[in-house]
């Protein structure tokens, strides 16, 4: 009689960016309209993408799951994704009245290996357009949950204030998070091309996932 693992082979992969997706149990929606828990996610992706050297290229919130395109030069995803999750759950605990507790997650995260820059660029633009291919809405701009796309066409670098507990009293320990430096030197796109897909994104979203070849430099 064969063996048989009860998880996946997860092996590290440091050279290579990874498409990772996390699911809630039942498809909840747990992550909908709620800033303060937000805000919460945002910052824990900021501190321990600092803490493990995570190179971001994308994150995207939509309802139920988050995806994340990501690389890991240092070899620590598996760290990076216990403490990342885990503060998850504890946020949605503290943020969503009406969760009741237990498990978040249905499965440990399911990681894709992006060989190609193009696969790199290809979902970032995937994750871009994750809320409008859904249906969720019409434009980029009118989807009210997290997506990295508007920090990365403009250049933004955020700014978020954690509480650190030490021997002694809590301190606050400020993170940032910048999206959009990773992405450009990565995906090798100009701000022309950030604006121009900007723009496709604002007029007719649901049919285009890459840039058109007009738009590279």
């Amino acid at each position: 009689m064969g063996s048989f693992w009860s998880q996946p082979i997860r092996v590290e992969c440091t050279d290579k960016a990874q498409l990772i997706t996390c699911r809630t149990i039942n498809s909840a929606l747990w992550f909908v309209n709620n800033r303060k828990l937000e805000y919460m996610l945002l910052a824990y992706l900021a501190k321990y993408a600092e803490k493990y050297g995570v190179l971001l290229y994308a994150f995207t919130v939509v309802g139920n799951h988050y995806h994340m395109v990501a690389r890991f030069p240092h070899g620590q995803r598996s760290q990076f994704f216990r403490d990342f999750n885990a503060r998850v759950a504890e946020s949605v605990r503290h943020c969503v009245p009406n969760y009741l507790g237990g498990p978040l997650f249905e499965r440990r995260f399911t990681p894709q290996v992006l060989a190609l820059d193009t696969d790199v660029e290809n979902y970032f633009y995937y994750c871009a357009l994750q809320a409008v291919s859904s249906g969720l809405c019409k434009k980029t701009s009118d989807y009210s949950d997290y997506n990295s796309f508007q920090d990365a066409a403009n250049d933004r670098v955020r700014v978020f204030k954690l509480f650190s507990y030490g021997n002694t009293m809590p301190q606050s320990a400020t993170t940032t998070m910048s999206i959009s430096k990773t992405s450009k030197q990565s995906i090798n796109l100009s701000s022309n091309d950030y604006q121009a897909m900007k723009n496709v994104h604002e007029s007719n979203t649901k049919q285009c996932y890459y840039k058109s070849s007009n738009n590279v430099d």
